[in-house]
């Protein structure tokens, strides 16, 4: 703490020179005593319903990462990513990108499924066969699958075999389709107010220190498909 020990001629107190400067230096000194207190951010984001979550509780698998992570799983040369985002509103399309170098002449077999929250097998969809070695020259492909509109979960599986046959990987990933749903929330930039006796709302001119006010709807519950 600054204690100011100089005194005005004559007269026992501070000059108010003195006074003003001993103000200054405090203020220098002890900053934080008049900073006012942060004001919320106007609007800020939240997780009304984490539509993943039931996924995240489902068995493992053996997931290759999205493609949009930059990431793959390698099989003796060949890249795997999964395409198509985890979550799905009233259908999309789903599968996996295969990349290589020299072409590995394997044998791809995927399936897209139906299931239920125990991982286990509700409908067959679809099953695709595919022999790397009959697309050369090419180096890269995209099989995939629709993914139906009907809200549920559902399950891509990849299975890798040698040309001989012998398995050497398979792969799996979880995807979720859902209803569109609208969350919507009202900013305001000042106050309201009804005049009197007239039953109508009026508009308040905000005032210089008024902040926006967000009014945000209560969370509610969603059923799993």
């Amino acid at each position: 703490m600054l204690h100011m020990s100089l005194i005005g001629k004559g007269s026992g107190r501070p000059s108010g020179l003195l006074a003003l400067l001993a103000l200054f230096v405090s203020a220098l000194v002890l900053p934080g005593s008049a900073t006012a207190a942060a004001e919320p951010p106007f609007c800020e984001g939240h997780t009304l319903h984490d539509y993943l979550a039931p996924l995240k509780r489902m068995p493992k698998l053996r997931e290759p990462p999205f493609r949009r992570t930059g990431k793959a799983f390698h099989v003796r040369g060949l890249e795997v990513a999964a395409s198509g985002p985890p979550l799905a509103v009233s259908g999309g399309r789903t599968g996996y990108q295969l990349n290589w170098e020299t072409n590995p002449k394997f044998d791809i077999t995927m399936a897209l499924s139906r299931v239920n929250w125990l991982r286990e097998v509700v409908q067959r969809i679809e099953q695709r066969h595919l022999r790397l070695g009959e697309l050369a020259p090419a180096v890269i492909t995209e099989p995939n699958f629709a993914l139906p509109g009907k809200p549920a979960a559902y399950r891509t599986t990849i299975v890798i075999r040698s040309p001989s046959g012998r398995k050497l990987a398979e792969f799996g990933n979880y995807y979720r389709v859902i209803r569109p749903t609208v969350h919507s929330r009202l900013g305001l930039s000042s106050d309201t107010s009804t005049s009197s006796g007239q039953g109508r709302p009026a508009a308040t001119a905000p005032s210089s220190r008024s902040r926006p006010r967000c009014l945000r709807p209560s969370t509610g519950s969603h059923k799993k498909p």
